[in-house]
């Protein structure tokens, strides 16, 4: 009690908050400055409760929309495209399309601040139930069959997109509104349940609302590349707009066999096989996972890769190996090339070409405590140090121990760095 207490009181301290000021384990929304210049408190759109609790490396954030639904949120990347959605989808209840799209989906959302709030949470936690977990697996232009997907850790079918029974519409509206169709956030999946109902019955819908991404500016420009990564995004969201998840599934071990120049039942290809079958991904991770290998398929330990990818057993494991390949892409394409990847402890880096281990931690913050020692010590004995990178802050009291654990340099704030904001 007396070490959590004193990690605490750093961690506050870092954070330039008096002690005599805050509650225990809990901090203010508006002491940390870099976040709320990208992610607003208050818009339009939503608002950010001022109080934020800690949970492990992450932030835990209440945020309720301009409609009145509450919802919790777990690490400053969900933050950020909860924001980004319930802006879409605020701003799409102004038109008259979206007005009548809420009137039959307001009934499925009116108890959102309980039992719904968990599908907004972190990866590791329950996932509420009250979207709708129906729907369909087509397998229109291929003729191999995959095998029924088997559940996640959490005990979700991760591959069932919002739309119920007209999951290709939903697809579709995802699409056109720069939505993501297998988003755990249940106004997303509600809205797209319900415009999808409304195409599947030959009602055409929210066809001006094209390519629309409303949000505070610098918001709106990092979470459009939040869940990409360079070159062929385009390739990748028109697939999972087009296909379901088996197809999509599919698409990606062709898209891999050509890229590696193997045959479709090459055992080089087995890993991958074994990836896209994982039930811990949702197609989004898989497809920019895909994405990210790909163009990294020349680096060394290409292979032992896709096999720490295929052999996640965990939901929340496979959250981070997705942030980690996504934002190691964009250091690849806008910092420095990498040469080899490194697999250690169910986490991946890169290695530049003088040695040094390039590490991305998806984490809020850092203190000197597990997970986060073992994860680097992991790496340190591996190569010649590490180059940290993270989302939020790491303690004074880390900063002090950094290089007992081979930390050379640590870069914070990751998102506020133009190089991770997808452009590439």
């Amino acid at each position: 009690m007396i070490t959590e207490r004193y990690l605490l009181v750093a961690l506050l301290m870092f954070a330039g908050i008096r002690w005599a000021g805050a509650t225990e384990s809990t901090l203010s929304y508006y002491d940390l400055p870099v976040l709320s210049q990208i992610i607003p408190a208050k818009t339009q759109y939503y608002t950010i409760a001022p109080s934020v609790r800690l949970s492990k490396q992450f932030y835990v954030f209440q945020v309720t929309s301009n409609s009145g639904e509450s919802m919790e949120v777990t690490g400053i990347l969900d933050l950020l495209k909860t924001c980004q959605e319930i802006s879409i989808i605020e701003d799409f209840r102004t038109t008259p399309q979206g007005n009548e799209i809420w009137k039959g989906a307001k009934g499925t959302v009116s108890d959102i601040g309980d039992g719904a709030k968990q599908i907004v949470a972190h990866p590791g936690d329950s996932i509420g139930g009250t979207v709708s977990r129906t729907g369909r697996s087509m397998g229109r232009i291929f003729t191999k069959p995959f095998r029924k997907e088997e559940k996640s850790s959490t005990g979700e079918e991760l591959s069932k997109a919002a739309g119920g029974f007209a999951q290709e519409q939903a697809r579709a509206a995802a699409y056109d509104l720069q939505l993501d169709a297998y988003s755990k956030n249940p106004l997303v999946r509600d809205t797209l349940a319900s415009i999808g109902r409304k195409r599947w019955l030959g009602k055409r819908l929210v066809s001006t609302m094209m390519r629309v991404a409303p949000g505070a500016p610098l918001l709106s420009k990092i979470a459009a590349g939040a869940g990409k990564s360079g070159t062929g995004k385009d390739e990748m969201e028109l697939l999972m707009r087009n296909f379901s998840a088996p197809e999509v599934s599919r698409s990606l071990l062709l898209m891999m066999a050509r890229t590696l120049n193997a045959g479709e039942d090459s055992e080089q290809l087995e890993p991958m096989r074994k990836f896209v079958d994982n039930p811990n991904f949702t197609p989004r991770q898989k497809a920019y996972a895909t994405l990210s290998l790909q163009q990294f398929s020349g680096l060394r330990n290409f292979h032992e890769a896709v096999t720490s990818l295929a052999a996640v057993k965990r939901v929340e494991d496979a959250e981070v190996l997705s942030h980690q390949l996504r934002f190691l892409l964009m250091y690849h394409n806008g910092i420095q090339p990498l040469s080899v990847l490194s697999i250690s402890n169910g986490r991946i880096a890169g290695v530049r070409s003088d040695g040094l281990s390039v590490l991305i931690f998806p984490y809020d913050y850092i203190a000197d405590e597990e997970p986060v020692r073992s994860e680097l010590a992991a790496f340190y004995a591996q190569g010649s140090g590490i180059e940290l990178w993270l989302i939020g802050s790491v303690t004074d009291r880390f900063r002090s121990l950094a290089q007992s654990y081979g930390v050379s340099s640590i870069h914070e704030n990751l998102l506020s760095n133009p190089v991770f904001h997808g452009d590439k």
